[in-house]
């Protein structure tokens, strides 16, 4: 028993000193940082938020233009304006996106952009927006006309016409009402159609009657206030049929003197003077004939020269400078509005060059 009082004194001793220790405290530990992260509510997908490259340089677009073409610089010249396309300013210039895409030289007529420059064969008025406080703007034009005769638009009598309101509005039209004033004193504005849909251009159909001579003007409304119209009406009226003038004796050019031609190529002495020929009988409509030489792989080419006395045909003078070569075609350029006529081509060589 004596034995046993020592082990049980030192046991309550660990006892009492284990009760009398407080316990470990934790430690606190720090959670690993991350990257916030974004729920975009209409998907409800957590996406990480990323780096945003940086913005790089955009150069202003360039048309793309056919070789060996060469522009009608004679036409006049136009500012295409944010959202046309070709077949609107064809509309608008009384004729085709594909004539205008010649005239123009375009490989690709759907590839124009604001602030080009075109060549239309009319003189387009600059289009105003509509505004709050600036409510007229731009004038009626009809597609297709013959031709435009001191400031007047002639149109084909019995055939369906398109009336165009040159506009691009500011605001929302909810109808546009066009109207035929006759021409006289003492006329009153008739209604002829109305266009509520303007996502294609404000514009409606019309038939033009027999003798038909008069003002086309355009009301817009918002609702059932005016709040625009054209800036003045654009007389029309119904001609006759009219032919485009014709060329007699055919488009040949001669160059003299030269050194030969062979498959429709002239070979010319460096230095030389030559006369290049045009031998037709040119219509009253003429006003002049311009003579070209366009270089390889170049869309315009250099006046050679213009006659205007066109009794014994068409004729330049032209000292041949070195290493001269392109295609030599002349333009007969015509009053009333028509297209001019084009005289068949040649390529054109000195004999270095050869």
């Amino acid at each position: 028993m004596r034995r046993l009082l020592p082990l049980l004194a030192f046991a309550l001793l660990v006892i009492s000193c284990t009760l009398g220790t407080p316990p470990p405290t934790a430690t606190p530990t720090t959670e690993p940082s991350q990257a916030p992260v974004f729920i975009d509510a209409r998907t409800s997908t957590a996406t990480t938020p990323t780096t945003q490259p940086a913005a790089t340089a955009t150069t202003a677009p360039t048309a793309v233009l056919r070789p060996n073409c060469v522009i009608r610089t004679d036409w006049f010249a136009y500012i295409v304006y944010p959202g046309e396309t070709l077949g609107r300013i064809a509309t608008r210039s009384g004729t085709t996106a594909a004539v205008l895409a010649n005239a123009n030289c375009l490989a690709n007529p759907n590839l124009i952009y604001a602030g080009q420059v075109l060549r239309v064969p009319v003189l387009l008025p600059v289009i105003t927006p509509t505004v709050p406080g600036n409510q007229n703007a731009g004038i009626v034009v009809p597609s297709p006309y013959v031709r435009i005769y001191n400031g007047q638009y002639e149109v084909l009598p019995d055939t369906n016409i398109a009336l165009v309101w040159q506009i691009t509005p500011a605001r929302t039209f909810t109808r546009v009402d066009f109207f035929l004033t006759p021409t006289g004193t003492g006329t009153t504005p008739t209604l002829i159609g109305s266009d509520t849909y303007m996502a294609d251009g404000i514009s409606i159909n019309f038939f033009v009657p027999r003798g038909l001579n008069g003002y086309v003007t355009a009301l817009a409304y918002y609702g059932s206030g005016v709040v625009g119209g054209t800036i003045a009406g654009t007389l029309i009226y119904a001609g006759a049929v009219v032919s485009p003038p014709v060329i007699v004796g055919g488009t040949l050019l001669d160059v003299v003197p030269n050194l030969g031609l062979n498959n429709n190529t002239y070979v010319v002495q460096t230095g030389q003077t030559v006369t290049i020929n045009w031998a037709a009988t040119f219509p009253s409509e003429t006003l002049r004939v311009e003579f070209y030489l366009i270089p390889p792989g170049q869309t315009s080419g250099t006046l050679l020269g213009t006659d205007y006395n066109l009794g014994d045909g068409a004729q330049a003078v032209w000292t041949v400078p070195s290493g001269a070569q392109g295609t030599l075609r002349a333009l007969a350029i015509y009053s009333g509005g028509f297209d001019p006529a084009a005289s068949s081509e040649y390529y054109v060589v000195t004999e270095a060059v050869q």
